[in-house]
């Protein structure tokens, strides 16, 4: 039987300019969630491993998205437009819109839990490739079968991931209204809500300069 689905197979060995990631950040993506999931399974949690988890669950977002797929501010973006430079030269701060502390902490909590998620339930959430890699069979049985921790990893990541340009005024906001690692409460299913209450605007990095 091949692995799930054909088609969505031959989708996620596409030619990497339709994608924001590289296969190769695919690929990446994979071992930094097995690499979380296999610290949290075998030793114990502490002040020093969880920093390890964490360094996982952070990279991992990194290549969630890609190089290509961090987004920006208005302001960064137009800061941007008017330098001319690459976005790691201009002084701007790149950052999870949802913070990975907040991250780290659900992924924690899935782990603690041991809440069993079927690789249906995540589906929602995660990419052709990921099945790929999981390989994950295009059936009833598989789909409705028990998801590693690895990939319930993957999938918060996936879903809560959002990088982003901002300028050092921006920054500077975030932590005056104390949520530089945290989220408003009652945030719901906004994951920009720091940036709705700093009044920070992201843009397509695509879209023409306000002029």
């Amino acid at each position: 039987m091949d692995k799930y689905p054909r088609a969505q197979r031959a989708r996620a060995i596409a030619k990497e300019s339709d994608l924001t990631y590289t296969q190769k950040e695919a690929n990446y993506f994979y071992w930094h969630c097995c690499t979380a999931a296999l610290l949290l399974s075998q030793i114990d949690l502490n002040t020093a491993t969880r920093v390890h988890v964490g360094n996982a669950v952070r990279m991992a977002t990194l290549n969630a998205v890609g190089k290509k797929g961090v987004r920006a501010s208005k302001a960064a973006h137009e800061e941007r437009e008017a330098a001319g430079k690459e976005w790691s030269k201009l002084g701007l701060i790149r950052e999870h819109a949802f913070p990975i502390s907040v991250l780290l902490d659900k992924v924690l909590e899935a782990h603690k839990k041991g809440d069993i998620y079927t690789w249906r339930e995540l589906k929602p959430y995660l990419k052709d490739e990921d099945f790929v890699h999981w390989n994950v069979l295009d059936s009833d049985t598989c789909l409705d079968s028990r998801a590693p921790l690895s990939a319930v990893i993957a999938a918060l990541v996936r879903r809560f991931t959002v990088l982003a340009w901002i300028t050092k005024s921006e920054d500077m906001s975030l932590k005056d209204k104390g949520l530089t690692k945290s989220m408003p409460a009652n945030y719901g299913d906004d994951l920009l809500a720091r940036y709705t209450i700093c009044k920070i605007d992201l843009v397509d990095l695509n879209a023409p300069a306000t002029t």
